[in-house]
This record gives C-alpha cells, sequence and structure tokens, in this order.
C-alpha cells in the first residue's frame, strides 16, 4: 500500500470538497444556513472538522483497492 498516495488522495480530496462546501455554504446560501439554529452552535463545526479528515482518509485508502477497468479519471468517477 503506497502511503504517499493516500495522503495525497486524502488531501486533495479534503481541499476540493472545502472548496465547493464553502461556494455552498458561504456564497450561495450562507444567509439559509444562519437560519438554522442547529448549525449556529459553534460545536457543530468542530465535530465536522475530524470527521470529514476520517472519512477522506478512508475513502483514499479504499480508492488504491478498487479494481475499475479504463483511464484512472473514469475510475475516480465511477468509484464516486
Amino acid at each position: 500500500m503506497n502511503y504517499q498516495k493516500i495522503v495525497l488522495g486524502a488531501l486533495a480530496y479534503f481541499i476540493s470538497s472545502f472548496v465547493v462546501q464553502g461556494l455552498l455554504s458561504f456564497a450561495f446560501a450562507g444567509e439559509y444556513f444562519l437560519s438554522i439554529p442547529i448549525l449556529r452552535i459553534p460545536p457543530t463545526a468542530y465535530l465536522a472538522m475530524p470527521q470529514a479528515i476520517v472519512a477522506r482518509i478512508a475513502f483514499a485508502t479504499l480508492y488504491p483497492i478498487t479494481n475499475f477497468n479504463g483511464a484512472a479519471a473514469l475510475g475516480g468517477l465511477k468509484f464516486g
């Protein structure tokens, strides 16, 4: 198992998902999410970050053991 690929995959997934979440949560729907009381509680954000990191490492670890035929990008889309 190549740990460097797992770390780079988790990092790429982490960055790309936070860009998408940032655009959706703050740029487009910021006022809507601020109107939901449960999302304004600070511990929710602090608990979401470790969960997101663990999920990204798990997905980056599972992807190399899958066996999708074709190009790497197509295999990534199938895995997603």
